[in-house]
């Protein structure tokens, strides 16, 4: 089933067989308004607007976390798209953005090097990206892909099926050193950019609110249903045995659908395996939804209304101790990593020479290693000891 189906199915079950036949036929329904049905939301019910004429549009809650518009298609065919819902009660601070996502139309899309000169001094200023560099490769339909100096982030331009626009990605550690989310959802807002993709996410480090195991409960109590048939699941990693150093994910959804949740052993992941830092994280795509830019300066609110079993998340999320304990674990990772590959080089050398300092001199070499290069100049590594 297409996503755009499968939105169609979901609204006509909403609206009931009225709604079905306007929606079926792309016309105003003739009966009298009295035969228009209720729409009923979990036991609630709201009164339900005419439904569209030639020029207006109509919109409904199907269920508590998005709101759907529906506008008339000109080939009579209803266009739905899906607005997420905040849960206004909810703090702001108990999520962060961890993937970002969107496309612009420069002023003038012809040239590509006036509009790398367009963008560039905002991805300096306002994404802290002081770096451009041509990768030599596509990305996607666009001709050129360029490294904006930050392991997960880059942007593309070029190519004729992508009528000028300018595609931006931040993922991951490209997000964290975003120095004011204020500052990109007003600019995304004045120059009318399209957030294509965004994810939210909420760390428990202790892995007592949030977990795999609690997740496994709502997802059987239906804690990530909205509204139709439950949502599709899918367990990854090693579910066979729940003290793997692996660990687990469980997967709420569909990627094609635009919107998929997952909750994950993040402390695992980074490579501790007895850590209890579990994460949740929704990732939404603009596929039959419309991405408010407030998503980004109201991540925990947002969080907390894309599904029932999440709204009562209510611990602050503190960036800086993230970044502490994620790059700890890395760097605790690589230090058992070259134990196990150069330990015993390193032992004959002390042997050799009885002097740590000639040792470190033969051996050291200037440089980040990859794993973590996504950390530098976001925490110190001199404080990672007292990490929590």
């Amino acid at each position: 089933m297409s996503a755009y189906t499968n939105t169609q199915a979901r609204i006509r079950k909403a609206l009931g067989l009225a709604g079905r036949a306007r929606l079926e036929h792309g016309r105003p329904d003739l009966a009298s308004s009295a035969s228009v049905p209720r729409l009923v939301t979990r036991g609630e019910s709201t009164s339900q607007s005419p439904y569209w004429g030639e020029t207006s549009f109509q919109e409904e809650t199907w269920d508590e976390s998005e709101r759907i518009e529906t506008r008339p298609g000109r080939d009579g065919r209803p266009i739905l798209k899906a607005h997420p819902t905040p849960h206004e009660q909810a703090p702001t601070g108990i999520a962060h953005v961890d993937g970002f996502c969107f496309t612009v139309t420069p002023p003038n899309p012809a040239s590509t090097k006036a509009s790398l000169a367009w963008i560039f001094p905002t991805l300096a200023e306002i994404f802290g990206c002081p770096v451009l560099t041509d990768t030599k490769s596509g990305w996607n339909g666009y001709e050129k892909k360029y490294d904006l100096g930050t392991p997960g982030a880059f942007l593309a331009i070029g190519g004729k099926a992508q009528r000028g626009t300018i595609h931006v990605e931040f993922m991951g550690m490209a997000c964290a050193k975003v120095p004011d989310w204020n500052k990109v959802q007003a600019w995304g807002e004045s120059v009318n950019a399209k957030i294509t993709r965004i994810d939210l996410a909420h760390d428990d480090f202790e892995g007592l609110a949030v977990n795999i195991d609690q997740a496994v409960q709502w997802h059987k109590e239906g804690g990530f249903k909205n509204g139709g048939r439950p949502p599709r699941s899918q367990c990854l990693g090693d579910w066979l045995d729940p003290g793997s150093p692996k660990g687990r994910t469980l997967q709420i959804g569909a990627r094609e659908n635009g919107k998929l949740a997952r909750v994950y052993e993040k402390g695992k992941e980074l490579g501790d395996h007895v850590s209890p830092w579990c994460r949740v994280e929704v990732e939404w795509h603009d596929t039959n939804r419309v991405l408010p830019w407030d998503m980004v300066t109201r991540p925990g609110q947002y969080l907390a209304g894309a599904y029932p079993c999440l709204k009562f998340l209510s611990a602050r999320q503190d960036k800086v101790k993230t970044f502490q304990k994620a790059a700890k674990i890395s760097l605790e990772r690589a230090t058992e990593n070259l134990r196990h590959m150069g330990g015993k080089v390193i032992n004959v050398l002390m042997l050799a020479n009885g002097k740590p300092e000639s040792v470190i001199k033969a051996v050291r070499r200037d440089g980040i290693p990859s794993r973590l290069e996504g950390y530098q100049g976001a925490v110190r590594w001199n404080e990672l000891h007292d990490a929590a």
